[in-house]
């Protein structure tokens, strides 16, 4: 029983921001007072900032037990994320580097993601665009491909494995087993299950005045099961985003150049806004 798909993510919105200011404009020239040309201006030169990200993805999963019906519940994966982001004028280059994941608990089983998973998801690099000025400033990432437990030639588009024995099936997080190795923990059982996952995702937002970057995460995750160590887990497990995109936000915010990931973890409630005021805040493409 997979409690949610595990999320790019990707794994950030604020109380006050702890630094940054508003993403450089870029320079344009144009006629001056009484009609004289003037000379082109300099572009703005790049200004590289640090950001604690979080990536919440809501979806839903339908009741493993066959006697329990067609039961559908939501859940939610938080990942947080340290981010090193160069602006360039209308351009945001920008890595990310997961710190922690974390899924809500469903139908009494609770994911646990261990540190060799944490540590197998390797640096993502993103490129942004940033259109409008002030406060219409809106930011739109990807469509970007991340993998887990498997190596694709073209990950935006190879289908999946579908067969355990699938050459392109690899061992990302170093633990002998096939794929990337999930522990879910029941009060009546635990186990492992070992996936191989591609999730497509877009990030669409706004630059707010404080330098921070909220918006919504558009996905399409798929995954194919290898395998389980424990019976109760071999089963399919039905998934589906939850529709309501509002529910599936991300927040960049500003902190200091010496942050790390352990600063980000153990300050997430002072960094994050809830998920309400949160979701609040985002805006559809």
């Amino acid at each position: 029983m997979l409690a949610a798909w595990i999320m790019m993510a990707m794994a950030g919105a604020v109380e006050p921001a702890l630094e940054g200011a508003d993403a450089p404009a870029v320079e344009t020239s144009g006629p001056a007072a009484g009609g004289e040309a003037t000379a082109p201006a300099e572009p703005a030169a790049p200004v590289t900032r640090t950001y604690a990200m979080r990536q919440t993805f809501s979806s839903q999963m339908r009741n493993p037990n066959p006697f329990a019906g067609a039961e559908w519940k939501g859940t939610r994966t938080n990942t947080w994320a340290l981010v090193k982001a160069t602006w360039e004028g209308d351009r945001v280059r920008y890595t990310e580097d997961t710190c922690g994941v974390r899924t809500d608990p469903v139908f009494g089983a609770e994911t646990v993601y261990t540190k060799a998973f944490i540590d197998g998801i390797e640096q993502r690099k993103r490129v942004a665009v940033v259109t409008g000025e002030g406060s219409a400033r809106r930011f739109h990432a990807g469509p970007y491909a991340q993998a887990f437990g498997v190596q694709l030639d073209n990950p935006l588009t190879d289908p999946l494995p579908n067969t355990p024995d699938d050459p392109r099936i690899v061992d990302s997080d170093g633990d002998g087993k096939p794929g990337t190795t999930v522990v879910i923990r029941h009060s009546l059982f635990r186990g492992e299950v070992y996936i191989a996952q591609r999730s497509v995702a877009r990030l669409v937002g706004k630059v707010l005045d404080d330098g921070s970057v909220r918006g919504i995460i558009l996905t399409g995750p798929e995954m194919y099961k290898i395998g389980a160590n424990n019976r109760f887990l071999r089963g399919e497990t039905p998934q589906r985003q939850n529709p309501d995109s509002k529910e599936s936000p991300f927040v960049m915010v500003p902190v200091p150049d010496t942050t790390t990931c352990t600063d980000i973890l153990a300050k997430t409630e002072a960094l994050f806004p809830s998920l309400v005021e949160l979701g609040a805040s985002a805006e559809a493409p």
